[in-house]
């Protein structure tokens, strides 16, 4: 599949006179926006073509005189998910915290004729990283004869806490004409402005075991064996991300 970036600059007339542009994207091509703004006569987005969005635009306005999704044509603007927070390396080191998802494209399209046949608009936000696992405590020092006691264990590493996940995009549709090519009405089916999946706590780390008694001592110089440290506390699963708006001739 071919993929197309590309940046539009124009003047805002809303009557489509003078300057006014026309682009069509060829069918089984991917067309990349990059600006929050986009101003044409026609949007014409051939069968089983894509329109996606640079990671840098959260806000984008497309304002046409006609705009035509043919079957098969997907908006997609999905936030990305957010990375996993990274595992303890060392005894007793806890887990990093999953980052969040990233929020779904608000999008406004404004048209005086809007055209389509089985549109798929995908807004939904990113899914929250999980949060690392802690590390097992170290073991404790072991117990020599009339010298030293058993060291106890150290503690575990704590979980690290789920990212929450993204918003969905919020989606406006406004338009003067509205024609189906398969004969099928717009409907909330045509849209996923869910929000993104929480992160996952990481898990705590296990107390290290506590150090060995000392055997075969004179008598009165036995030590005892040291005590298990404490396991580490689970992390904190992150929240759900906000579902998005649909909005049609609001």
């Amino acid at each position: 599949m071919k993929k197309l970036t590309i940046t539009l600059c124009c003047i805002l007339l809303w009557t489509f006179q003078g300057n006014s542009q026309n682009l069509i994207v060829k069918a089984n091509s991917t067309l990349e926006i990059s600006d929050n703004l986009i101003i044409l006569d026609t949007l014409e987005l051939n069968e089983n073509s894509i329109l996606t969005f640079k990671s840098n635009v959260h806000t984008c306005q497309i304002i046409c005189n006609s705009f035509i999704a043919k079957k098969g044509v997907k908006l997609v603007g999905t936030g990305s998910n957010g990375n996993n927070g990274a595992s303890g390396t060392k005894t007793g080191e806890a887990g990093k915290t999953g980052k969040n998802g990233n929020d779904g494209v608000n999008l406004q399209i404004k048209t005086n004729t809007f055209t389509f046949c089985d549109l798929i608009i995908e807004l939904s936000g990113g899914n929250g990283g999980n949060g690392g696992d802690g590390v097992k405590g170290k073991k404790g020092r072991n117990a020599s004869c009339c010298t030293s006691s058993a060291g106890n264990g150290g503690n575990g590493g704590n979980g690290g806490n789920g990212g929450n996940g993204g918003k969905g995009g919020d989606i406006t549709i406004i338009f003067q004409q509205l024609n189906s090519l398969c004969g099928k009405t717009l409907t909330q089916n045509n849209f996923n402005v869910t929000g993104g999946k929480l992160g996952m706590a990481g898990s705590p780390g296990e107390g290290g075991k506590g150090g060995n008694k000392a055997n075969k001592c004179a008598p009165g110089c036995n030590f005892d064996k040291g005590k298990k440290g404490k396991k580490g506390t689970k992390g904190m699963q992150g929240i759900n991300g906000v579902v998005g708006t649909i909005a049609i001739n609001p």
